[in-house]
C-alpha cells in the first residue's frame, strides 16, 4: 500500500495510479493496469465482463464477504481498487478548468472518494446489516461518480480516452460492490432464517 505523506504526496499518487496498486496485491496481474484492464487472471472490464467470466474478483468479493469482519478495510480488494480509482480521478480532475464549470472538479472528487470512504466505514461497524448499508451507499456513489465522469467527456474538459477508461473503471467497482454486497445480502438472510 501506498502512504501518501504532505511532501510528496502528488509524486506517490501518481506512481499508484500507474503502478495499479500493485505492491498491495501481489503477484502477477495484480492490480488493474494503469486500472483499466485484467484483473488476477480474469478478463474484468468495464463494458466485457458479464457475471460468468468476470474473473477471479467475483469470487474474492464472495470469500471476502462470507469472512466480512476482517475489520481492516485495506483487505478487500474492492476497497483496493476504489481507492486507486479515487487517485486516479483526482489525477485526471487536475486538466478540468474550474472556471464556467463551478464545483464540477469538487462534486466529482467528493463523489468518488465516497466510495472507498463508505467501505471503510461499514468495516467499522460491528453488524452485517450495517455493513450491507454502507456497501450500498458505496454503489450508490460509485453511480453518481460515473455520471460525473459521463459530463466530463460530454463536456469535453477531460480527455476522452482518460474519461471513458474511468467510467468503465466505476463500472467495473459498481460490479464488484454489488457481488459483494449481494453475497453480504444473502449470507444475512440466511442468518435471519436460522432465527
Amino acid at each position: 500500500m501506498y502512504e501518501l505523506t504532505r511532501t510528496g504526496a502528488k509524486g506517490q499518487a501518481k506512481r499508484a495510479v500507474r503502478e495499479g496498486i500493485k505492491g498491495s496485491l501481489g503477484g502477477k496481474g495484480a492490480g488493474l493496469e494503469r486500472f483499466g484492464g485484467v484483473f488476477e487472471g480474469g478478463e474484468a472490464s468495464g463494458r466485457g465482463g458479464n457475471g460468468e467470466n468476470g474473473g477471479v474478483w467475483v469470487k474474492r468479493c464472495e470469500r471476502e464477504a462470507a469472512d466480512w469482519r476482517m475489520r481492516d478495510f485495506r483487505k478487500f480488494f474492492v476497497w483496493q481498487q476504489a481507492h486507486a480509482l479515487t487517485l486516479a480521478v483526482y489525477e485526471a480532475s487536475t486538466s478540468v478548468p474550474r472556471l464556467g464549470y463551478p464545483g464540477l472538479v469538487t462534486q466529482l472528487r467528493r463523489s468518488v472518494a465516497a466510495v472507498p470512504t463508505n467501505i471503510a466505514e461499514g468495516c467499522g461497524h460491528s453488524s452485517r446489516r450495517e455493513f450491507a448499508r454502507f456497501l450500498q451507499v458505496a454503489v450508490a456513489s460509485t453511480v453518481e461518480a460515473e455520471y460525473h465522469l459521463q459530463l466530463c467527456l460530454d463536456l469535453r474538459v477531460m480527455d476522452a480516452k482518460e474519461a471513458q477508461r474511468l467510467i468503465d473503471d466505476a463500472n467495473t467497482v459498481r460490479r464488484m460492490l454489488a457481488t459483494l454486497l449481494g453475497k453480504v445480502r444473502r449470507e444475512l438472510h440466511d442468518f435471519d432464517d436460522l432465527q
